[in-house]
């Protein structure tokens, strides 16, 4: 048996040590003369060119080398034979960083490697675009060397892979941090005397440059770590090009019949004035305000008829005291932990199945659902209970209240006339649940998706009291007006406190939702916005956005790992139509056109022309050039989309002069800019063979973000996903 050993000869065997060393023997290899020295030697190296023997005085092992001996080196190191390398000792990274980036790009490897390639069978990779408004982090680090490996790897199979990568340039990261620099210094109040679109220009000039300067450094941060991508040539959704074709994506929606302009609540970010989608949303932790309010009853009699009670004069002789009524009005308690939205309620929700209980609360008589009452009393530190009689709640509908500090029911101030007939009544919803509160549900219709559901079913006005800055406009009562919300709770509170209609209240920690770049609070508040529409049919399938999605998902998108499959499921099961509007500066505008009368122009031909426009001049155009301008390339007499309806009046006809009409004010949401860049950047740049691209990889929480919006958007405008597989 050979044997290797890093000693090219070794001294004959000794005796073993006494009993009492064998413990330290045993970690001791025992060497015997008769083994082969071969070890670690080249095959075939002349037995002269060996290393000499150890000395073999005593065949002992050697001796601690002395100070004096150690000045004259290491007399062992040639008995060694260690392999050779040219790495340096040293990283020298300092030194060896920037030599081998000059000689990266002196090779231009990008390009040589895809000179070798040409012919191959491609692999088409994709690169979501991070945020330009700052230096890397270690999450872009991991993310950008998990895609080098995936470039480096297929092309080491052979594949060509083309790999462009991509910035997010528009949006509110960038424009919050701008605003924040520009407020700092002092410069806003120079801005904010200059006309809106000049205003505007300004913001986004500012913007543009903060853009610049950070997809440079992170593009040489990138290139530092020695990654392969197109650097030379990235995408920017900033470029003129790119934002045309995302117009051109946009107008392919419009074409399908999925995006439609309405007044819906939506989350709104009092700090940014701007509505947020679902993905620009952080939740964290916040102390709020809990109220358990009672709304009396408007009509008594008709309350305890519900329950079966009867007045005295109509009770039977010998009839049990117990089914009389009790004398005092009753109350319908609710529970809320948004004081604030109490001037807006206009209706109380009961769920038509559940059990609803009349009961006494420390004399006061209170409606609330049967099965938390003992819940109800603990948190209201109720004394006496007693329940009196119990219905359904289907009996409660229809039924009248007196709002706690609102005389007359209030119309919203862009419709003066609304009808207020159906404001302060019990009202059935299938939402109301016996988790939390009493079984009774304020609803606001301005100021929540059920609510609002709920207000549109039962004919009651969309009223919003709160404005954009987040204070309540005059519509509210005269102690409120100009309030901020916030500040409103404990102002509320005590109003109910002092009138007696508050039962009890508390303060609790909760999950409540956030703006991802200010950190604060963000409000369901109703405004005028345009969404795509993700339970409306396409024209070409005949199916849902929702249902292609979920069709896709099943069977037409592999996931690694396949739990990714059932994540992105259940939020397409619940996700609510998409809000791609926003009230900002930096982003590409929506191209709506709006006449006096309110009619609207946005078909898919006069969003294709301004793309055009764009595509040469870019978006900052839209800021400084008038409606005619910018429909230059749009013809209303060959518009197929276009008839003289009274949406549309007088435009085909040639009647109305394109000149009248006035710019939106909103811009596209960024989440549809990146949910485009299959068709903005891999189409663009690739052609067909572009999409569907063959991989999108990134951080599991894009399964609601640039997943599913890239999903919504390829599956509008083509009727196919944009990848074949998601790898988290």
């Amino acid at each position: 048996m050979v044997t290797f050993s890093c000693l090219s000869s070794v001294p004959p065997p000794r005796a073993l040590p006494p009993p009492c060393d064998r413990r330290r023997s045993a970690r001791a290899p025992i060497i015997t003369g008769t083994e082969p020295t071969l070890a670690l030697l080249n095959p075939g190296e002349p037995e002269t060119q060996r290393p000499s023997r150890l000395p073999e005085s005593d065949h002992a092992m050697p001796q601690e080398t002395t100070p004096k001996d150690a000045k004259k080196g290491n007399t062992y190191k040639k008995t060694l034979n260690l392999p050779k390398t040219p790495f340096p000792m040293k990283a020298n990274l300092v030194q060896n960083e920037p030599a081998s980036v000059k000689r990266w790009a002196g090779m231009d490897l990008y390009a040589r490697l895809r000179e070798r390639g040409a012919g191959r069978e491609r692999f088409v990779f994709h690169d979501g675009p991070p945020y330009a408004n700052g230096s890397l982090h270690l999450g872009h680090v991991l993310n950008k060397t998990l895609k080098d490996l995936v470039v480096r790897s297929r092309t080491m199979m052979g594949f060509e892979v083309p790999f462009v990568p991509g910035w997010d340039c528009h949006g509110l990261p960038i424009e919050h941090k701008v605003m924040t620099g520009l407020v700092e210094s002092g410069k806003i109040k120079k801005l904010d005397g200059l006309a809106e679109d000049a205003r505007k220009s300004a913001i986004r000039n500012e913007c543009q440059k903060s853009a610049k300067k950070f997809v440079k450094l992170q593009a040489g941060e990138l290139e530092r770590l020695m990654t392969i991508a197109d650097y030379q040539d990235p995408y920017l959704t900033m470029r003129p090009d790119f934002e045309g074709a995302v117009l051109e994506t946009l107008a392919e929606l419009i074409e399908q019949g999925l995006v439609f302009q309405a007044l819906k609540p939506v989350h709104w970010s009092i700090a940014n004035e701007t509505a947020l989608a679902e993905a620009e949303l952080e939740y964290e932790d916040r102390e709020d305000l809990s109220v358990f309010v009672d709304f009396e009853a408007e009509d008594a009699g008709a309350v305890y008829a519900a329950f079966g009670l009867k007045e005295p004069e109509e009770s039977m002789a010998g009839e049990m005291p117990a089914s009389l009524v009790p004398g005092v009005r009753p109350s319908f308690m609710i529970w809320t932990t948004t004081p604030w939205t109490l001037p807006a309620n206009l209706a109380i929700a009961v769920n038509p199945r559940y059990e609803y209980a009349l009961v006494r609360l420390d004399g006061n008589v209170s409606v609330l659902a049967r099965g938390l009452v003992e819940k109800v009393a603990k948190a209201t530190n109720a004394e006496e209970v007693e329940i009196l009689a119990t219905t359904t709640g289907e009996k409660l509908t229809g039924l009248r209240y007196r709002h706690a500090f609102c005389d007359n029911a209030p119309t919203p101030l862009a419709d003066p006339e609304a009808d207020t007939s159906h404001c302060y009544t019990i009202v059935e919803a299938e939402y109301v649940t016996l988790e939390d509160g009493t079984g009774l549900v304020h609803t606001a219709p301005g100021h929540g998706a059920d609510d609002f559901m709920t207000g549109t079913k039962v004919g009651l006005p969309t009223y919003c009291p709160v404005r954009a800055d987040g204070s309540y406009d005059e519509t509210v009562p005269q102690w409120l007006r100009g309030m901020d919300i916030w500040e409103a709770n404990e102002t509320i509170t005590d109003r109910l406190r002092a009138s007696g209609h508050l039962v009890a209240s508390t303060r609790f920690m909760h999950s409540y939702p956030h703006d991802w770049r200010s950190k604060t609070p963000v409000i369901f508040r109703c405004t005028e916005q345009w969404f795509v529409g993700v339970d409306t049919p396409t024209k070409r399938e005949r199916k849902s956005l929702r249902e292609l999605a979920l069709e896709a998902v099943e069977a037409g998108v592999g996931f690694f790992p396949e739990w990714g499959r059932n994540r992105m499921r259940g939020m397409l099961d619940s996700r609510p139509d998409w809000c791609i509007s926003r009230q900002r500066s930096w982003g590409l505008p929506i191209p709506a056109f709006f006449a006096e009368d309110g009619a609207c122009l946005m078909t898919p031909a006069s969003v294709r022309a301004v793309a055009r426009l764009i595509r040469e001049k870019g978006s900052d155009t839209w800021f400084k050039s008038t409606p005619e301008e910018l429909l230059v390339y749009y013809d209303p007499a060959s518009d197929p989309d276009l008839t003289d309806t009274p949406l549309h009046p007088g435009l085909k006809s040639g009647a109305r002069n394109l000149a009248t009409l006035k710019k939106s004010p909103d811009i596209l949401d960024v989440w549809f800019e990146s949910g485009s860049t299959w068709n903005a950047c891999m189409r663009e740049r690739l052609g067909e063979d572009g999409a569907p691209v063959e991989l999108y990889l990134e951080g599991s929480d894009q399964h609601r973000g640039w997943f599913q919006s890239s999903l919504l958007t390829a599956l509008g405008a083509t009727g196919k996903p944009p990848f074949k597989a998601i790898l988290t």
